[in-house]
C-alpha cells in the first residue's frame, strides 16, 4: 500500500509540470484576439487624431495662424543667425508634417507619460526648426519660387525620424522582447544565478521517482 501511495505522490509533480507546460488553446486564442483588438484600436486612434488635426489645419484656421506666427518669429531668428533678409515663403502645405508625428506619438504603446510629453514638445520644436531651415532653401523669384526636391523630402521624412528617436525604448521592447529579459538576467549577480541553479537542480532531484 505504501508503495502505491509513494508512486502516486511521486507522479503528481510530474503531472502538474506537464499540465503547466501545455498552454491552453483557448488562452492563446484570447491573447491573439486581444492583441489584434489592441492594434486595431491604436490604428483607429491614429486615424482619428490625424483627421482631427488635418481638419484643424485646413478648415480650422491652423494653417493661417501658423503662417502668421512664422512670419513674425522667423525674420528676427534669421537675422540673429546671420541670414539677413531671409523671409518666410508661401509654402504652408509643407508645415503640416507635424500631423503624423503627433498621431504616432500619442498612440505608441509603452511610453511613460513624462517621455511622451517631453517627446511631443521636443519633437514639435524640432519640426519648427525644420520649417525654418526649409524656408532657407527656397529658390526662384516671383511665381517661379519653389522648394527643391531634396529639402522637401527631408522635411516630409523628419517627423518619422523624430518619432523613432522619441519612441525608441518602446519600439525596442516591442520588436525585441528578449532584450529586456536578457538585460534583467545580466543584472543578476553570478553568485545569485549559481545559487538559483543549484536550488532548482535539487528540487528537480527531489521530484524524480526513486
Amino acid at each position: 500500500m505504501k508503495t502505491g501511495r509513494d508512486e502516486s505522490a511521486r507522479g503528481e509533480p510530474t503531472q502538474r509540470a506537464r499540465a503547466t507546460e501545455r498552454p491552453s488553446e483557448t488562452g492563446l486564442a484570447a491573447t491573439r484576439q486581444a492583441g489584434a483588438l489592441s492594434v486595431a484600436g491604436r490604428l483607429a486612434g491614429f486615424f482619428a487624431i490625424t483627421l482631427c488635426l488635418t481638419w484643424l489645419w485646413d478648415d480650422g484656421g491652423g494653417r493661417i495662424a501658423y503662417g502668421r506666427f512664422l512670419k513674425t518669429v522667423a525674420p528676427p531668428l534669421y537675422d540673429l543667425i546671420g541670414f539677413d533678409g531671409a523671409r518666410v515663403g508661401a509654402f504652408r502645405q509643407r508645415y503640416v508634417n507635424f500631423v503624423p508625428f503627433v498621431g504616432l506619438l500619442l498612440v505608441t504603446p509603452g511610453l511613460t507619460r513624462r517621455r511622451r510629453i517631453l517627446g511631443l514638445l521636443i519633437g514639435l520644436f524640432a519640426l519648427f526648426c525644420g520649417h525654418l531651415g526649409l524656408n532657407l532653401t527656397e529658390v526662384g523669384r516671383g511665381r517661379a519660387r519653389h522648394l527643391p526636391l531634396v529639402p522637401s523630402l527631408i522635411s516630409d521624412t523628419l517627423p518619422f525620424v523624430v518619432w523613432i528617436f522619441v519612441a525608441a525604448p518602446a519600439l525596442v521592447r516591442r520588436l525585441l522582447p528578449d532584450s529586456g529579459a536578457g538585460a534583467e538576467a545580466g543584472s543578476v549577480p553570478a553568485s545569485e544565478r549559481g545559487s538559483r541553479a543549484e536550488s532548482e537542480s535539487r528540487s528537480a532531484e527531489r521530484t524524480q521517482p526513486r
